[in-house]
Parts: structure tokens; sequence; C-alpha cells
């Protein structure tokens, strides 16, 4: 695929849910605009009930939009064929329990119309790459934990040797080694080429993963961007760590900061807003008998991004 030629192209789109007894409209996506291009890991960020599902699920067919252009792999959602070349993996996948996990990805494998010699071959090379022993591949997938559940719908989602992954909240309700296990298989993923699309809620996962996020907001894509852009430092703010400093020391250090906070005893942390003050500051702890550990330009983080786009929607939202 040209990688000039976007893989993920939508425009506009709109969806409406009526919910309850009494129909009530919600709607949900008012207008998303989003691009994603071949090779490129994109994360897409927002709070719960921003529409990131829906997005994703309009991209294989599960939702059929009201009105905007949704083009995948430069095909409509509703071509079939298409779809062989995609790999989804739901938020809450729901799958057979009395099957076991070999069964499983042999229904998969038989979805997309492969014979049983290469499902033979691909199964085994899966399971081990999701790290899912063959001792838990064959009992039944109702007695799985959700770190299991979660390796075989990787596992699935794979089974097709697809060029696009979709991945709707891979990290959720894993624990820290699960957490690690999966990102560690998405870059895997990324560095070998394929065209990456998750939402996540773990910014810290995002942060090292993507090449480029975009934040939702009530409907809406309000802010995309590469990371190592949106990630800028911020002009004169400054972080300095010291250790080895008196009370006297971070007394003095305080009247200076923007922030100070005793990490544990002797070990400060403080932010500037100046390059003078931080100098200003250095000087002062060294002559309290601190050392410095490390001065450096504050960078603004995802969470803080996230946050600050998310409130200015809200904002703007709620004027209209």
């Amino acid at each position: 695929m040209d990688p000039h030629t976007a893989a993920i192209d939508i425009q506009g789109l709109t969806k409406t849910f009526h919910v309850g007894f009494w129909r009530k409209r919600v709607e949900v996506l008012k207008g998303v605009d989003l691009q994603v291009f071949p090779g490129e890991t994109f994360g897409l960020l927002g709070p719960n009930g921003a529409g990131k599902t829906t997005t994703i699920k309009t991209l294989v067919g599960l939702v059929k939009p009201d009105g905007g252009e949704v083009h995948v792999l430069g095909q409509l959602p509703s071509n079939t064929r298409n779809r062989s070349q995609i790999g989804y993996l739901p938020e809450h996948p729901s799958v057979y329990g009395y099957l076991s996990g070999y069964e499983f990805l042999n229904l998969c494998g038989d979805f997309f119309g492969l014979s049983a010699r290469i499902l033979k071959q691909r199964i085994p090379m899966l399971l081990d790459r999701v790290q899912l022993s063959d001792f838990s591949a064959r009992k039944q997938i109702r007695t799985y934990s959700k770190g299991m559940m979660q390796r075989l719908g990787f596992a699935q989602a794979l089974i097709n040797d697809p060029q696009l992954l979709l991945l709707d909240e891979p990290m959720s309700g894993l624990d820290p080694l699960g957490r690690h296990d999966v990102k560690e298989l998405v870059l895997d993923l990324k560095r070998e080429g394929r065209t990456i699309l998750f939402n996540s809620h773990i910014l810290s996962d995002v942060e090292a993963i993507c090449d480029r996020v975009g934040i939702m907001a009530d409907g809406k894509i309000v802010l995309t961007g590469k990371m190592q852009q949106l990630l800028r430092p911020m002009d004169n703010l400054y972080h300095m760590q010291i250790h080895k400093l008196d009370k006297l020391g971070h007394t003095n250090l305080k009247r200076l900061s923007l922030r100070c906070i005793e990490q544990k005893p002797g070990m400060v942390e403080a932010t500037f807003n100046s390059l003078d003050k931080a100098l200003k500051a250095l000087a002062v702890a060294r002559q309290s008998g601190g050392e410095l550990i490390e001065l450096k330009t504050h960078y603004r983080s995802l969470e803080n991004l996230f946050v600050d786009e998310v409130q200015k929607a809200r904002q703007t939202g709620g004027e209209e």
C-alpha cells in the first residue's frame, strides 16, 4: 500500500443511537475526522463515552454510520474481502466458553478460509508468540483468567496475518506483568511494520508505543499529532533534583521554586519558571551541602495534555 495513502480514512463520521424504553436519542459521534497511515502506530485516547469504541466498530462494519465517509485499506468497511487483511481485538471478546483455545483459533481460521495445513503450523507459532502455553490452549476457555483471555484474543487477531490491527483497550484489566507482555507484543508488531490503531486509558503505555495520538472528547477528535511534537519542552520551566540537602536549604529552595517536594529525607524535587531562578537555587542548595542529581527542561506529560484538551472540549461543549 502507498505509504502516502491513509490505511484508515475517516471524514465527518456521525452516529446516533436510540436507547432505553423511551428510545432516547444519544449522539455518540459528531463529525469524527481521522487518518492513520501505513506502518503507523496510532493511539486513540479519550474519557469513557467519548466514542472511541464506536469509531473502531465502524471500521470493521459492526456499526453502520449515519453520515460521513469511512475507508479502510482503501475500501468501504462493508467490503468483506477487505476484512481478511484486518485483525480486531474487542475490549470484551465474546467466545464459546466450552471450546478449548485450540478449537477457538481453528474456528477463527476457518472464518478466513485458512486450510488445516496452514492452521496446524500457524496456531502453535501464535500461541508461543502471545505466551499462552500448550497446556492452557487445550483447556476450555471458560476457565481462563483475564490475562489468558487477552493472550488468546491477540492470537485470534493475528490468525489471518493482517496488515492492519484494531485493538480496543488491549491492556484493560491486566496486572503489571500482563500489561508488560502485551506492550512488548504491540512493540514487536510495530517493528514488523504493521499498521496499528488502539485505544487505551493507560497513558504511559500509549506514550511508550505510539508514533501519533488523537484525543477524543464528546464525539469528536479534538487534537492529533506526533508524540514528540505534542510532548515538547515547556518554555521557561525547569526541573531539578537535589540530595543531601539540610532543612534550611529545603526552606530556601521553596522560596525560589514553583513547587518543591521532599521525596525522602534529604532528597528534594523542585520546579522553576526561569533558568536564572534554577541556577540561583542550585547555588543556595550547594551552600547547604546539597548535591545536584539532575537539572533538565520540564516536558509536558501526555496526562497533562490529555486533561487540558478534554477539559477545554467540555467547556466548549457546555457553551454551545
